[in-house]
């Protein structure tokens, strides 16, 4: 995680030098453009594995992008230490954010009781009336904020993940699942965004079931966040040179 820290510091830099070289472009006079987003149709379908097979299509908009916050990260990990560390268990939550021109914005979470049998996936538990509770007192917060899926820490998608997601589309046409890798190993972002939709098989010989596919996803924040990254990560270098 500490990785992770410093490559946030130094994107948070660059950042701030586009969004100021911005600022100098939007001073200046130009032509008003309009431009229409139309929702995608048709995409080919993806496995977990990442490779790519044209045996699926997909008739609903699914959204370009997910970029998720520092505060959701640390989170997640938060939860999973409280929860199941040293285990085999995983931790899951809601997901909340915003979606701007068909990025989906993860910017906060909070954590669900949740269980599940470890010998039968398809077994498992979320506590309904706590995620409720807990979701309507976040609005009351901040009203912006809408749930947009939910977290795993996974590290793979499970059995269950399916019907866990089904729940969410009561609070959302388009649920997110991403699965936050808590213990990362190698310089990669520790996240993988999912989104389901519909397989339907080009010679009909069967009905349509949902999938998951992936999405592109990175770790981004705005400007009084990645201060706060950076005072962390000066946390983080103060604590390893006293040890």
């Amino acid at each position: 995680w500490t990785s992770l820290l410093k490559r946030l510091e130094s994107e948070a830099q660059e950042r701030r030098g586009e969004r100021e070289r911005e600022r100098e472009r939007e001073t200046r006079p130009k032509a008003r453009q309009k431009t229409q987003r139309g929702a995608r149709e048709i995409r080919w379908g993806e496995n977990t594995d990442g490779s790519r097979e044209e045996r699926t299509k997909i008739t609903m908009p699914v959204p370009d992008q997910v970029i998720v916050h520092p505060l959701v990260l640390l989170s997640v990990v938060d939860n999973y230490n409280r929860v199941a560390q040293n285990t085999r268990k995983r931790v899951v939550g809601v997901l909340l954010g915003e979606v701007k021109r068909g990025v989906v914005h993860v910017t906060n979470s909070y954590a669900v009781p949740f269980e599940e049998d470890e010998s039968q996936g398809a077994i498992w538990f979320m506590d309904y009336t706590y995620h409720e509770n807990m979701y309507a007192m976040f609005r009351k917060i901040n009203a912006r904020e809408v749930v947009v899926g939910w977290y795993s820490t996974g590290p793979r998608l499970r059995e269950a993940d399916l019907e866990i997601n089904q729940l969410m589309t009561k609070y959302c046409k388009q649920p997110l699942l991403v699965i936050v890798d808590v213990k990362p190993r190698g310089d990669g972002i520790p996240i993988k965004a999912y989104c389901a939709v519909d397989e339907v098989k080009e010679d009909g010989t069967e009905r349509a079931k949902k999938i998951f596919v992936h999405i592109g996803s990175e770790v981004g924040a705005h400007e009084a966040e990645e201060i706060g990254v950076e005072h962390l990560l000066r946390d983080v270098k103060d604590e390893g040179s006293r040890s």
